[in-house]
């Protein structure tokens, strides 16, 4: 009988053992060869450096999520903002002198609309090698390359016409969509499908695109995405929340510093506010108010309340106690509020008929919807109420909002600063928390009658804030044409308002259109459907289908630029992304960099440890080797004894043994091989549900190799101890137990 018989003939004498010991095996391989995998495709699909533009700009804050959106779209469009068009056009003139260079290219992209869950993206004709009018570029140096070398090319059909409504669709969406050359859609609000149920008609835009062209697949996420025209997506007369939140702009030019006049406004040289409606018609939505030390806060809520039906009052320590006291499947949308230490004011005014816990949640944590309906005669007379009250503080929240961030309307008394800019005295300074008022990290209090802003530490470093940083405010589906400059930038204080934007109140009654008072939660006007804003005469079509937009360029927003530096000016593309970095209106990204660093920070560190987790799972495992078989060792003695008796030699008797545990593990690494790469192939199809770039796990690479031999080897190792208890069986006393 050969070596190898009498191994399998062992082995089958202990088959649950065997197949037992074979599984932990397979399992740690497994592990292990689909994690070698991983971490070698996930380098070349997020580590690649053969982008075919060296820049990708955009608004200032996450270069991450810009490059996610704008390269995989990818992540969430909100963060992402935009740019000036007339930014990107003048670029690189428009920065100083040491950082101008030679361009080869530069491809704007906005982002905001979708069709059946694939993105649209506007773009300019250079995309696919076409000029503005329609007509080839003859020039292809100036054509965009996705990958280094590698241009888009037609499967059927042509670049779309730039001023028509006409679209290039990508492969992906070709197959999933059914939409075929020649076919037609209609552009839906946001890059979210519609909520189940929906009516379909409510979120769809009623221009209709004509497909001038189908790409060939490229392999990367442009084969689910939808191109149009700049021109026609600015047509587009109604754009969703989502294009609306990632519009928060930092415009340096527009700002309200100059002399202006407005319907419901003007600003004098100095850039002061002027309103023309009178002040005692103002709403608010809470007053924060401080007593004096005698007054008890029920007595003077008692005393606010009485006989009045337009006011309401709360403690807001036995408000939030009650409410935090509530399990947090009770809490719902809330259930993350934790209690803050204390609270700077002692009681709350707001708004008749207020549901107690949401005038709390929305005046101190700035989350809930708030009604503006308390009227500000309400906080002039507290203000005039020496005897009780230490200090009172007016809060306007309307449905304004930057970048998806809470606004509020306030004075510049809540950062220690009276309406002329001198400090308030010490008892009369208002304090988020007892004994915590606000600090400045930066800059100082805006002045109440200017287009100014303090923002929140967390807010500032989201979007790049700085001292001097112009903002834009959404009022529902619009943006506000005023810009706020911001004045302050606060310092951490661990509470919610990190993230606000405090502005004037008086700029807010001041723009178009007015706050009338309605609560952001409150319905439309009977006739008026929610979510919907009037726009007229957009744009005209020309009798060939051609577009005149009414919107002129210059009022033009990108989501993105893509920059490819000239090839004979070696490392330009550095110094154009230092001098953009620098300056105050935008943010360049080097895609390669971005993706290399996302890799090394969030996704190899946990390949590591499950490297580790299968490593140790093989050890395990090796030791269950030596386990089975030192107890399968100690049952054959006589066995062993009889084979020592029959001619076998010691050393023989130990590669037996030895051969039984390598084959052992042999067979489980194997196993455990074809496992790893069918979780890596399983892995792959998932991620082809959101990238058209899945993961090659056909290849079988050299580490894997050496790895099943290292597993094998140590098996063999394992099988050492009981190959050498084997080795000194005594055979005289062993044949007598037989």
């Amino acid at each position: 009988m050969s070596l190898l018989q009498l191994v399998v003939k062992q082995m089958r004498q202990r088959a649950l053992s065997t197949w037992l010991t074979l599984a932990s095996v397979a399992l740690g391989v497994g592990l292990a060869t689909a994690v070698l995998v991983l971490q070698s495709q996930g380098e070349k699909l997020f580590g690649q450096s053969d982008f075919g533009y060296d820049l990708v700009i955009g608004q200032k804050g996450s270069r991450l999520n810009l490059v996610l959106n704008s390269v995989y779209h990818l992540g969430d469009v909100s963060a992402t903002g935009n740019i000036a068009y007339d930014y990107c056009q003048q670029l690189p003139g428009n920065l100083p002198a040491q950082y101008r260079g030679t361009i080869a290219y530069k491809i704007p992209i906005a982002f905001g609309d979708s069709y059946q869950g694939h993105r649209i993206i506007g773009t300019t004709g250079a995309m696919f090698g076409v000029n503005d009018d329609g007509t080839p570029m003859k020039d292809g140096a100036h054509a965009f390359q996705f990958r280094k070398g590698r241009r888009f090319e037609f499967a059927v059909g042509r670049a779309f016409d730039p001023r028509k409504f006409e679209a290039v669709i990508g492969a992906e969406v070709s197959e999933k969509t059914g939409l075929k050359l020649g076919g037609t859609f209609k552009a839906t609000h946001g890059v979210d499908a519609p909520a189940p149920g929906a009516k379909k008609e409510e979120h769809e835009h009623n221009e209709v695109w004509t497909v001038a062209g189908i790409l060939k697949p490229t392999g990367t996420s442009n084969d689910r995405v939808v191109f149009i025209g700049l021109r026609s997506f600015y047509a587009i007369p109604d754009h969703s929340e989502g294009l609306t939140k990632q519009s928060a702009l930092h415009p340096e030019a527009d700002a309200s510093d100059g002399p202006r006049d407005e319907e419901g406004y003007r600003t004098n040289g100095s850039g002061a506010i002027e309103l023309k409606s009178d002040p005692a018609n103002w709403q608010l939505s809470s007053i924060l108010v401080r007593l004096k030390p005698q007054v008890q806060p029920q007595t003077e809520i008692a005393r606010l309340t009485a006989g009045k039906s337009d006011v309401s009052a709360i403690n807001p320590t036995t408000v939030m106690d009650k409410f935090l006291r509530r399990p947090p499947e009770e809490r719902d949308a809330f259930a993350h509020i934790t209690p803050q230490e204390s609270y700077g004011c002692d009681i709350i005014v707001g708004p008749g008929k207020n549901v107690p816990e949401f005038l709390a949640l929305s005046a101190l944590y700035h989350t809930s919807a708030s009604s503006t309906s308390l009227p500000w005669t309400v906080y002039s007379a507290l203000t005039e109420d020496s005897a009780n009250v230490q200090w009172a503080l007016p809060c306007l929240v309307a449905d304004d909002e930057y970048s998806g961030h809470r606004v509020v309307g306030t004075t510049p008394a809540m950062f220690g600063a009276g309406d002329d800019g001198r400090p308030l005295a010490g008892a009369d300074r208002f304090e988020y928390a007892r004994g915590k008022p606000f600090v400045f990290a930066a800059g100082g209090a805006f002045a109440p009658d200017h287009f100014e802003a303090v923002v929140g530490s967390d807010l500032a470093a989201q979007q790049s804030l700085k001292i001097g940083s112009h903002i834009a405010l959404g009022h529902g589906a619009e943006l506000h044409d005023e810009r706020w400059k911001v004045t302050g930038i606060l310092a951490a204080t661990g509470t919610a308002n990190d993230v606000v934007a405090f502005v004037p109140v008086r700029s807010l009654y001041a723009v178009d259109p007015p706050h009338d008072g309605r609560a952001a939660s409150e319905p439309a006007e009977a006739g008026e459907p929610a979510g919907h804003h009037h726009h007229h005469d957009e744009y005209t079509l020309n009798a060939d289908g051609t577009i005149n937009l009414k919107l002129p360029e210059s009022k033009w927003r990108v989501s993105a630029l893509f920059v490819r530096t000239s090839p004979t000016a070696l490392g330009y593309g550095q110094t154009l992304a230092y001098g953009i970095n620098a300056g105050p209106d935008a943010m360049a990204a080097v895609p390669a960099a971005e993706m290399r660093q996302f890799f090394d920070t969030f996704l190899a560190p946990a390949l590591k440890l499950l490297l580790g987790i299968a490593i140790l799972v093989v050890v395990v495992a090796a030791v269950s080797i030596l386990v089975s078989i030192y107890n399968s060792v100690t049952a054959r003695m006589g066995e062993i004894a009889i084979l020592r008796a029959l001619g076998a030699t010691r050393g023989k008797i130990v590669a037996l043994i030895c051969c039984e545990a390598m084959l052992v593990g042999l067979l489980g690494a194997i196993i455990g091989l074809f496992a790893g790469h069918a979780l890596v192939a399983g892995t792959s199809l998932v991620l082809k549900r959101f990238s058209p770039q899945g993961l090659d796990w056909h290849t079988l690479s050299a580490v894997e190799l050496l790895y099943l031999v290292g597993v094998v080897l140590l098996a063999g190792i394992a099988g050492l101890v009981p190959a050498l208890k084997a080795y000194r069986t005594p055979v005289a006393t062993n044949l007598i137990s037989v």
